[in-house]
């Protein structure tokens, strides 16, 4: 069946799903025993007792460099995204956490304790629109951003040039984890 893009979304969407390819190819994977630890020392420190469903979440975003959080409210997806959190900062890892509004960063940096920005904040938006009148940005494939971890919330607000632009400043070897309903 014949397609009709407009050429930007066209690049966007193969930019964003060659970027997703690349993220989970490089990014360094911690072993299965590692992530193991990991869990039973959260539970200890936490007293939280993980479910089975949270423990294989956070397993997968240890073990993988790209990868999707979704379920509705109250299934522990901030509960998984703390412990997340821990994890990484105990490794010496820099993380991000954002969101598409100003609204839902509030909310997830209330909800993990950790600032959270917007996406625009995060990715520094310029003033200069490019030559079709769109939001620019400073951080893009010439100067990456810094952080080894980004934790993306309300993927669904997320639109593809936003997302596109997003990835071309995540540096090569880092994770992204995105959450949703």
């Amino acid at each position: 069946v014949p397609c009709i893009y407009a050429p930007r979304y066209y690049a966007a969407e193969n930019g964003i799903a060659r970027k997703l390819a690349e993220l989970s190819l490089m990014c360094p994977r911690i072993s299965g025993s590692d992530v193991g630890e990991f869990i039973a020392g959260l539970e200890t420190t936490s007293g939280n007792i993980f479910a089975d469903l949270q423990r294989s979440a956070i397993a997968a975003a240890l073990e993988h460099g790209v990868m999707i959080l979704t379920g509705g409210p109250g299934t522990g997806k901030t509960t998984v995204t703390k412990a997340l959190l821990k994890i990484f900062e105990s490794l010496g890892m820099k993380c991000a956490l954002a969101a598409p509004t100003g609204r839902a960063a509030n909310r997830m940096s209330e909800a993990t304790s950790h600032e959270a920005q917007t996406l625009h904040r995060l990715l520094e938006t310029s003033f200069s629109p490019d030559e079709e009148g769109e939001s620019r940005f400073v951080r893009d494939d010439k100067n990456l951003l810094d952080e080894d971890v980004f934790i993306l919330d309300e993927m669904s607000m997320i639109d593809t040039l936003l997302m596109d632009s997003f990835l071309k400043a995540v540096k090569p070897g880092a994770r992204v984890i995105l959450i949703g309903d």
